[in-house]
């Protein structure tokens, strides 16, 4: 299996929407909403833009990549299915075909290729598995997982030990997302409602200095 995936995990106009071997960064992950006039709108978690046709250009074979929401016909998708299914980790989702508003160009891997980096455009429907994809939901948030934190204002900013510090007494800053393991933090329920978070490189917890409140 393989999932649609923003090349190098970036949050830069024109960055180039491809497959890629599943790996659960947020690179992989997209938010589905729908505008008033019902097209659907596919958002890049990670980065907040929008999949969009390369240029504006609704033709057979043009690159999908990402690019700042502009409502445009190029950011406007209808999402379909025949009623068939497929199954992935042991589920069964229905499969779905992905097309530009009024348009008769699907969501496509390019050449049918099942190799991680092959790219996706738009291409002439046509009813192949490379046009068939699974809306599979994020996994859900589990005590002693291990996550980065993302501020809401900038989502490219992550919760991050300044200097990748192992001592006590280091300060937790707001940093540019580098997927570093200063960045990673495991989360666990210690009680009822009530969770430590963790750094995963030095072990040590996120605290308030002196337990002032």
């Amino acid at each position: 299996p393989f999932s649609l995936d923003v090349s190098g995990g970036s949050n830069k106009n024109g960055a180039n929407v491809q497959i890629y071997t599943p790996n659960h960064t947020g690179a992989q992950f997209f938010v589905l909403t729908y505008r008033k006039d019902g097209t659907a709108q596919i958002l890049s978690k990670w980065s907040g833009k929008s999949l969009d046709v390369l240029n504006g250009t609704v033709a057979s074979g043009t690159n999908v990549q990402q690019y700042t929401d502009n409502d445009t016909r190029a950011q406007s998708w209808t999402i379909a299915t025949d009623g068939s299914s497929a199954t992935y980790n042991g589920d069964s989702y229905p499969t779905h075909t992905v097309k530009i508003v009024n348009s008769n160009l699907a969501m496509d891997i390019a050449g049918g290729s099942m190799a991680s980096g092959t790219n996706v455009r738009v291409y002439t429907a046509n009813g192949t598995e490379a046009q068939q994809w699974l809306f599979v939901p994020a996994p859900p948030f589990a005590s002693g997982g291990i996550y980065e934190l993302r501020s809401l204002l900038d989502t490219t900013m992550a919760v991050d030990v300044a200097g990748a510090s192992t001592t006590k007494g280091a300060n937790v800053q707001l940093w540019k997302a580098n997927g570093s393991n200063a960045q990673k933090f495991i989360i666990t329920e210690e009680e009822a409602g009530k969770w430590s978070i963790q750094n995963v490189s030095s072990d040590m917890f996120v605290d308030v200095k002196n337990g002032s409140a």
